[in-house]
C-alpha cells in the first residue's frame, strides 16, 4: 500500500514539474502536461471569466494547490501550484488595473483637445471676434493656470 501511495505522489509531482505558469501584462502563458502530452496555453486577460483555488487531500499530498482558470475558450486546472493564492490575487489586481485604465480618459487626448481649443480661440482673437481679456481668460482655463 505504501508503494502505491509513493507512486501516486511521484506521478503528481512529475505532472507539476512539467507544468508552468507565467503572468504577463497581456495574459497568462503556460504549459500543461496532461496524460503525457504537453500543451501550450496563451489566455488573454480579457478572456478570463474566473479563477479559483482549491485544496483537497491530494493537493496537500502534492504540497500545493489546484489553480483553476475559466475563460471564453474553456477551463483548465494547474495542479501543485505553490503560490496559487498570490497568483490569483495578482491576476485580479492586474485585471482591475486594466479596467480602470480603460475607463480613465487619456491625458494625451486632453492635451490635444486643449491645444485645439486654444488654437480656435487664438483665431477668434486674430479675427477680432473676442477681446484679449476673453482670450487670456480662456487660455488660463484651458491650461489649468
Amino acid at each position: 500500500m505504501y508503494i502505491i501511495l509513493v507512486g501516486i505522489r511521484l506521478y503528481w509531482q512529475d505532472i507539476a514539474k512539467a507544468s508552468s505558469l507565467e503572468l504577463t501584462e497581456e495574459g497568462i502563458l503556460g504549459s500543461l502536461k496532461i496524460w503525457g502530452v504537453n500543451s501550450k496555453l496563451n489566455i488573454p486577460l480579457d478572456n478570463i471569466s474566473s479563477l479559483y483555488v482549491k485544496e483537497s487531500i491530494w493537493d496537500k499530498m502534492r504540497s500545493g494547490k489546484t489553480l483553476g482558470i475559466a475563460s471564453s475558450s474553456g477551463s483548465v486546472k494547474f495542479r501543485c501550484v505553490q503560490n496559487a493564492d498570490e497568483f490569483v490575487e495578482t491576476v485580479n489586481n492586474l485585471t482591475e488595473k486594466r479596467k480602470n485604465a480603460a475607463k480613465a480618459p487619456s491625458s494625451a487626448s486632453n492635451q490635444v483637445s486643449s491645444a485645439d481649443e486654444l488654437k480656435k480661440f487664438k483665431e477668434l482673437l486674430d479675427a477680432g471676434a473676442i477681446s484679449q481679456e476673453e482670450y487670456d481668460s480662456k487660455k488660463k482655463q484651458l491650461l489649468g493656470l
